[in-house]
């Protein structure tokens, strides 16, 4: 989430891009295990830290403020749970199995073009 509150920002919350998969599917080392609020926690650097060229820590603030409200997390459980019962998880998973299968060629292509992360730990060729 982003807000510009510049002299010529609007002032608006904004949900910016929600599509950054190279967190979401594990290629930073701090979301390895899958538990905690990282979202809402003090994190090196995107870029990786010191030996990156980059040494601050960040943090969302947004995210922290609404991580910790009980009524927040309560939204959020309910809207999970009525997810998890509709059986999206599910479908979500059988796509992903059989596109991994039907694309593979295509995915390989790719990882052999744009191998510019660490991706090791994901190739299968």
């Amino acid at each position: 989430m982003s807000v510009d509150f510049g002299p010529g920002g609007n002032k608006k919350l904004r949900f910016e891009a929600p599509w950054d998969f190279d967190s979401a599917m594990g290629n930073k080392n701090r979301y390895v295990d899958g538990t905690g609020y990282y979202a809402a926690n003090i994190v090196p650097d995107v870029n990786g830290g010191p030996n990156s060229g980059g040494s601050y820590n960040t943090v969302n603030p947004w995210l922290v403020v609404l991580a910790y409200e009980d009524w927040y997390r309560e939204l959020i459980c309910d809207k999970w749970t009525k997810a998890f019962d509709s059986g999206v998880f599910e479908r979500a998973y059988a796509m992903i199995e059989s596109d991994k299968t039907q694309y593979q060629n295509a995915f390989t292509r790719n990882y052999r073009k744009w191998n510019n992360i660490n991706n090791s730990a994901f190739r299968t060729e």
